[in-house]
């Protein structure tokens, strides 16, 4: 699972002041007289650390603060605003915005912005306290003498996470579990069994880690028969 960083500079605005002089529009760096802006990109971690994306953890924006006053909302995943900018010293607060209006995180940075160009803060480290739960999904497939074959009837397929299990017809060649805890690790196995509760086939117990409000998709789980 690859660091879920979000690239996209954003030039958080400073409204002009009151009084103030002409400024300038600053947009991803360009050159100006009077004026300046401020670029950010984010991390967002669950609550051991491990990355997220923002549909992970049910991030929909984030909001700037600028010295207590709300300039913009962006798209947690992307976005980019621009506006004059007062040279000085300011406070900015990026808070990540779920879906239902509530703030998942909210971090506070201070920032000197000069009289001309674009500051870049620190990396913002949104990180989550709660974890929503995942599940896992896996298919099979099955075969015997080196050939495919197919369920027989009254076949099942439980999954078995954490000593619990979800039982599937193996003729639907795929199962998704019920909610599981998300991020941290899980035991988990596949049996195949037959309709006397025989086992026919088993797959060793492996460590799944299931990332917060994500389904793991294992893929083909091979069961070959005697």
């Amino acid at each position: 699972m690859t660091v879920a960083k979000f690239r996209n500079p954003l030039v958080l605005g400073l409204v002009a002041l009151a009084g103030a002089t002409s400024g300038c529009i600053i947009d991803n760096g360009s050159s100006c007289s009077g004026g300046s802006g401020v670029q950010a990109d984010w991390t967002i971690s669950d609550p051991t650390g491990a990355p997220l994306s923002c549909a992970q953890a049910g991030a929909v924006f984030v909001n700037f603060f600028v010295d207590g006053t709300q300039i913009d909302q962006v798209p947690c995943s992307s976005g980019a605003l621009s506006e004059a900018v007062i040279p000085g010293t300011h406070t900015v607060r990026a808070q990540l915005i779920a879906s239902n209006g509530a703030i998942i995180d909210s971090v506070d940075s201070t920032v000197t912005v000069p009289s001309c160009g674009v500051t870049t803060l620190p990396t913002i480290p949104f990180a989550l306290t709660t974890c929503s739960q995942g599940a896992i999904h896996a298919s099979w497939a099955l075969s015997q003498n080196g050939q495919s074959v197919s369920c027989a009837a009254g076949d099942q397929v439980l999954m078995t996470v954490d000593g619990a299990n979800a039982a599937f017809a193996c003729s639907d060649y795929q199962g998704t579990t019920p909610p599981v805890t998300g991020g941290v690790n899980h035991n988990l196995s596949l049996t195949l069994i037959d309709a006397s509760n025989a086992v026919l086939s088993q797959t060793q117990t492996m460590a799944l880690y299931v990332h917060c409000a994500t389904t793991e998709d294992i893929g083909t789980v091979p069961f070959t028969l005697q």
